[in-house]
């Protein structure tokens, strides 16, 4: 006996990333998800994993965490074919000083990961490296955001620091590299 059934492949709206995965409490966060689908996306729904949801027709929502911890939120994303995916992202939610910390610490590795890994480059190819990264720019930030910290006493201070932070131009360590190979290449 010979079964036959047809297959249909439908391409679903796949969920790349979210961003930030990390934030803090009492930080009203700009959520950024990236989805790839084919015939665009028409709603969002947001589980933020702290008993609130939300709706948008966009790939961004704003979102304030009022406690510390990890909490699960849960994307799915509709497209206009009706077809539906879902994805779940694990946020570490921290007081400011802690994330503030947390990030010039990553932000200053990943800067001297970049610095380490062109030092046996030409100064041409180094000047060139700084100049597209604007790895010189951000250190100087990044310094000056560090004296903030270091005098900041309150949460209303940490507060003033984080969209400092936040709009520091300090690419993940992957991306980084990566650009770092394409540009010497």
């Amino acid at each position: 006996t010979i079964f036959s059934e047809d297959v249909n492949v439908t391409d679903v709206p796949k969920i790349i990333s979210l961003n930030p995965m990390s934030t803090a409490t009492g930080y009203p966060t700009d959520f950024l998800l990236l989805v790839n689908s084919s015939s665009g996306v028409k709603k969002f729904f947001w589980n933020f994993g702290d008993n609130t949801t939300g709706v948008t027709t966009t790939s961004t929502v704003r979102h304030t965490y009022n406690s510390t911890g990890i909490y699960q939120i849960n994307i799915a994303v509709t497209d206009t074919k009706n077809l539906s995916s879902s994805k779940t992202f694990d946020i570490n939610v921290s007081s400011p000083k802690n994330l503030i910390n947390t990030t010039i610490i990553k932000a200053k590795s990943s800067i001297n990961n970049i610095r380490a890994r062109t030092a046996n480059f030409s100064s041409f190819s180094q000047e060139s490296i700084d100049s597209v990264l604007g790895i010189d720019n951000t250190t100087k930030e990044l310094a000056s955001i560090e004296t903030s910290f270091n005098s900041a006493q309150s949460d209303a201070q940490y507060g003033q620091i984080i969209p400092r932070l936040l709009n520091l131009n300090v690419l993940p360590k992957s991306v980084s590299e990566s650009r770092v190979a394409k540009s010497i290449q």
